[in-house]
């Protein structure tokens, strides 16, 4: 019953502070009045029984001599006389005159008489009148003694009326009643004056707040108002800088924020972070960027998902552990491709720790990524090499050692050939000159290689080419491959002749191995060419195409980055850097084309075709631009 009475009047009750002051002091007047009355008319009921036993008195006492002198002279027609004037009286409800026996002489009541024979031998005694009073207190009779000098005539008994008086009463509850109510009314309206007055600033302050909730932004709503010299002008004032307060801290926080998600995103490590449930709450851009995936792409993964394999087993358990002891893990070694992407896979050093919260539990874990790939490429690299170092200097040092014994071997076949032979021995002695001379050729090509030279000269690029075209012939000839020279008369360029040599072997290297193993044709062009940056800039242009398989639009802005390569176990991933690296030197311009064998292109021709600018310079130098 009390739940309920509660639960009604929390919903009867207003929910301003306007109608909760204005309810409020009316509910105070109201309470106020009624105390008011009833204290009002408690003392009103008091008066009005002292005036009825008053007069209840008076009128007994005074009918009791009339009655008493109309007796005493014999005369009991006077009697009559003497009740009809009390009852003119309206506080008189009636009177009743009695022998000293208790017999009635005249009465203006009817019925029996309220006052018994003990009541009249106490009113006997009493030489004034006697009042009868209810046990809750209301005089019901007044009984006086009829007496002349002494002598006993009667008793007069007065019933008194308290109608005139409950009129009155009547009267002045109505007036304090109307005033009330005036009153009620007019505190009520200064209760509604005084409830705005307070109510105003409070609601000013409410909607700036709740504005500034729904928009932190907006403003328009402050400052607010503070035109009043109390607590609600102090309350007022002390919102403004509390917002100020607020606002301060909040541009502060934004800035840190800022900062921190700056770094972040910025950072040249990856970073990654997983709930207590292993799954990913937010990466940074670095690591979304090593796979060109929108970094929501990871959100809400496991690490078994982004790093298939053995590398998400690890980093799992890592995570696992760290959750579980709360300790960091450290120099954890991952090599893996983000979510499956077979084709960039790379190797990270991962550091784990924990971030705890206010109650020292670990809420997250974070993971700091660290790509060492290419650290691994340029080791793996550094040893092919060193390899191809040393399979260079062998075949130097073997080139230099077959070279004596060959220029005896060629004398010896001169003096054969300038002896008298027949034919068949001319022609098998001329046969072997010509292959010891490949031979020889051979040897001086590779010494060329490996003794570069450290000073610029002039070269023939034909001359450069073709000694590159005879190192490939054993192959070219063994794959099918149709060279096709297309060379016009240039002058010679001064350049870096092993370098130059170097370009021209990586290219064609990469056109033989595009080539197998159906063959194909390789066409290799030498021209006087102008500039198309630089018009008036005069050079010699090469060109090298072949109709092998084509590059993969995917890899062609990646081809000339060190260790990128796509012959997998065979390739460095350096041939095209280092050749871009000696375009630069040169100061020349390349440019490239290639057509893949896939999608729309299966049934048109495939290949690749490298366009390279040589301009004339009196001296090679090294400038900032990058090859085109």
């Amino acid at each position: 019953m009390k739940s309920r009475l509660a639960s009604w009047l929390r919903r009867v009750s207003p929910r301003s502070v306007r109608g909760q002051l204005i309810v409020g002091l009316v509910v105070l007047e109201l309470v106020v009045l009624g105390l008011f009355v009833m204290l009002l008319l408690r003392a009103e009921q008091s008066e009005l029984r002292v005036r009825t036993g008053r007069r209840a008195i008076y009128e007994a006492s005074l009918s009791a001599a009339e009655a008493a002198a109309a007796l005493r002279d014999g005369d009991t027609g006077d009697l009559a006389g003497v009740i009809a004037g009390a009852r003119h009286d309206p506080g008189i409800q009636g009177i009743e005159i009695l022998d000293p026996s208790g017999k009635v002489l005249a009465v203006s009541l009817s019925g029996k008489s309220p006052f018994p024979a003990l009541s009249l031998s106490q009113a006997a005694g009493s030489n004034k009148p006697l009042l009868s009073i209810d046990h809750h207190g209301k005089v019901n009779a007044a009984i006086a003694a009829m007496r002349v000098h002494g002598t006993l005539y009667g008793y007069v008994i007065v019933l008194p009326s308290e109608a005139a008086d409950r009129h009155e009463l009547h009267s002045t509850l109505r007036i304090t009643f109307f005033a009330a109510v005036i009153a009620l009314a007019g505190c009520t309206w200064l209760a509604g004056i005084l409830a705005n007055s307070l109510a105003r600033p409070l609601v000013r302050l409410l909607d700036a707040t709740r504005q500034l909730i729904l928009n932190p932004e907006d403003k328009t709503a402050l400052p607010l108002p503070a035109n009043v010299d109390n607590e609600i002008g102090e309350l007022t004032a002390a919102f403004h800088r509390l917002i100020m307060i607020v606002q301060e801290q909040r541009a502060q926080s934004g800035e840190t924020l800022a900062l921190l998600d700056s770094i972040l995103a910025n950072a040249p490590i990856g970073f990654i972070f997983f709930d207590r449930r292993h799954h990913v709450v937010r990466v940074n851009t670095f690591l979304a960027g090593t796979d060109a995936h929108h970094l929501y792409r990871y959100v809400g993964k496991t690490a078994v998902e982004i790093f298939p394999g053995e590398a998400g087993a690890s980093l799992e358990e890592a995570v696992s552990r760290v959750l579980a002891s709360g300790e960091p893990v450290r120099d954890l070694e991952l090599t893996a491709s983000l979510q499956g992407n077979a084709a960039r896979a790379r190797t990270w050093i991962a550091h784990l720790y924990p971030i705890h919260t206010e109650d020292e539990q670990v809420r997250w874990v974070g993971a700091v990524l660290v790509d060492t790939t290419q650290r691994h490429q340029a080791e793996e690299a550094l040893r092919k090499s060193e390899k191809l170092a040393a399979a260079g200097r062998l075949a130097a040092s073997i080139a230099h050692e077959i070279n004596n014994p060959l220029e005896a071997v060629t004398n010896l076949l001169y003096l054969l050939h300038q002896a008298d032979l027949d034919e068949d021995s001319a022609r098998y002695v001329a046969m072997a000159q010509h292959e010891v001379a490949r031979v020889s050729e051979v040897a001086q090509q590779t010494l060329r290689f490996y003794r570069q030279s450290t000073l610029p000269s002039e070269a023939r690029l034909s001359e450069l080419m073709d000694s590159v075209l005879a190192l490939h012939q054993g192959r070219l000839v063994s794959l099918q491959i149709k060279v096709i020279r297309e060379y016009e008369d240039t002058v010679p360029l001064f350049c870096f002749a092993g370098e130059v040599r170097q370009i021209f072997t990586n290219l064609v290297t990469n056109a033989v191995d595009a080539m197998m193993p159906g063959g194909g044709h390789l066409t290799v062009r030498i021209r006087p060419a102008r500039s198309q940056r630089e018009p008036g800039q005069r050079g010699v242009l090469v060109t090298i195409a072949d109709t092998g398989c084509g590059i993969d639009g995917d890899h062609l802005p990646h081809i000339f980055e060190p260790f990128y390569t796509t012959k997998d176990a065979t390739g460095t991933g350096l041939g095209l850097w280092v050749s871009a690296q000696i375009l630069r030197k040169h100061q020349a311009a390349v440019a490239l084309r290639s057509f893949a064998a896939k999608g729309d292109r299966n049934n048109r021709a495939t290949g690749t075709v490298f366009r390279i600018f040589f301009p004339h310079l009196e001296e090679p130098k090294a400038i900032a631009s990058a090859p085109e």
